[in-house]
């Protein structure tokens, strides 16, 4: 029997808290108790993180853009991104490589992978019909051509007609297309769903196509490969790209937005992506050709050399290789009009503080030219990313180890992060400006020019490397 007093106060309590308190107990069963999936819905924390190790496990494709192996170790903006992502949950990536993006998708349906990371943009995953989480980059959607397919290249869809069009299995390219075909209903084109957009700009250089849609970021990291590649056309602006989630990932998701608004991961990404991207928007095409023909022609002269110096002092070859084509075209009788001679133009006092006693002798000059290099790099602080203290080498190596000591601290005063080369290549050439001429102990420099030998360097060897890559030497 129930107390007379507690039926009393039971009929006092109004039922609107009553039907709240059942809801509130209701909510309080302990989550695991549920599915997977209503577990992560309710707050709980997956499955898949139990254990010692959780593996995070990523789809991804082999893209410039996304991922890719190099000296026997992944890469890549989206590799580089991940592993950020997963060091803030304390989690382990595993990545799953998919061919195409129909392939990566179905992967993700069928329950591979937690989430798909491939340089998507939300347009591709919403036409996909798939889930994505918050916008961490953008790029433009760009019709590329060969250059030669006509004079001026096309500037609209219309002019796409009696092209031979060719577009990937990219959902959201074709989709631009038919939108282009109610307006223009003989416009054409073929499309392959087991082909890459960097295999399409391939086909396009060799004249196979004579267009094709990539977005920017695409076409950035591969035109200086492929310099027969021009931009005719934005076909849409400002695309945001995403990861793509599977489906019951809720916790997956929070973590994922909760991470992009935590402050220093937006700087963080923004020098992981300018890492890979910011070389590419130096670019002269025909500067990249004659490079490439010289990589046949010059290099094998020189080559050996190279690569017995480099690995004296556990360095990339290739490397090297860029800066000497940098510094002299790969000509050892190179002399400038201030009087740096050699395939690595050193100076006379470099070359004195070196021991190089004849600048002119090619074997002299790269082995001065490298240990040079290695004390530039053996001079800088701890505290500068493994990442990034090669291109802190270069430019001091250009500009001179005082000016790089000036511009890094410029970019303290500035409130940017010394020890960040993205930030350096913003800062350096404030060098040159009188506003700061107070500031700087070693008085002006070029600083620009700082930057764009970096950026070449980076771009010669990232062209070399591919040569190599595809037999061509």
């Amino acid at each position: 029997m129930i107390p007379r007093q507690l039926l009393e106060i039971w009929g006092r309590i109004p039922r609107r808290r009553i039907w709240i308190g059942l809801g509130i107990l209701l909510l309080s069963v302990p989550v695991v108790l549920l599915d997977e999936g209503a577990r992560e819905f309710f707050g709980g924390t997956p499955g898949w993180l139990d254990g010692d190790e959780p593996t995070l496990k990523v789809l991804t494709r082999p893209l410039a853009s996304s991922y890719y192996i190099e000296n026997g170790q992944p890469a890549g903006p989206e590799y580089d991104l991940v592993n950020l992502f997963a060091e803030s949950i304390g989690v382990t990536p595993e990545f799953i490589v998919k061919e195409s993006s129909a392939a990566l998708f179905e992967a993700l349906r069928a329950g591979e992978g937690h989430l798909a990371a491939a340089a998507i943009s939300e347009t591709e995953a919403r036409v996909s019909g798939m889930r994505f989480g918050p916008a961490y980059h953008s790029v433009d959607q760009l019709v590329v051509c060969h250059r030669d397919v006509s004079s001026p290249l096309p500037r609209g869809p219309d002019e796409l007609v009696g092209l031979r069009v060719h577009v990937a299995g990219r959902a959201s390219h074709e989709a631009f297309l038919k939108t282009w075909r109610e307006q223009h209903p003989d416009l054409n084109w073929e499309r392959h769903a087991s082909l890459s957009s960097e295999k399409l700009l391939a086909k396009v250089a060799a004249g196979e196509a004579d267009c094709t849609l990539v977005d920017s970021a695409t076409f950035a990291l591969n035109r200086r490969h492929l310099p027969q590649l021009a931009s005719a056309f934005v076909a849409s602006a400002e695309e945001s790209l995403t990861w793509v989630l599977a489906d019951g990932q809720w916790w997956l998701g929070r973590r994922l937005r909760d991470w992009l608004h935590w402050p220093g991961t937006a700087a963080r990404i923004a020098a992981i992506l300018n890492r890979y991207l910011g070389p590419t928007r130096l670019f002269d095409h025909v500067d990249f050709q004659v490079y490439k023909r010289r990589i046949r022609k010059r290099l094998p002269q020189y080559r050996a050399l190279f690569e017995r110096v480099a690995d004296e002092h556990d360095l990339p070859w290739t490397l090297i290789a860029a800066q000497a084509y940098q510094e002299s075209h790969w000509d050892p009788q190179a002399t400038s009009p201030t009087g740096v001679r050699g395939l690595m133009m050193l100076t006379r006092n470099t070359a004195e503080s070196l021991g190089v006693a004849d600048r002119l002798d090619p074997v002299q000059s790269v082995e001065g030219g490298v240990r040079y290099l290695k004390q530039m790099l053996a001079r800088l602080p701890e505290t500068i990313h493994a990442a990034d203290r090669m291109w802190f080498a270069l430019a001091a190596y250009t500009i001179g180890a005082g000016h790089l000591d000036d511009a890094r601290g410029l970019a303290a005063h500035l409130g940017r992060n010394p020890d960040s080369w993205h930030a350096l290549e913003e800062t350096l050439p404030l060098l040159a400006e009188k506003r700061y001429a107070g500031q700087l102990r070693f008085g002006s420099a070029r600083g620009a020019d700082a930057v764009r030998y970096v950026h070449r360097i980076r771009n010669y060897n990232a062209i070399l490397k591919r040569a190599l890559a595809q037999g061509s030497l």
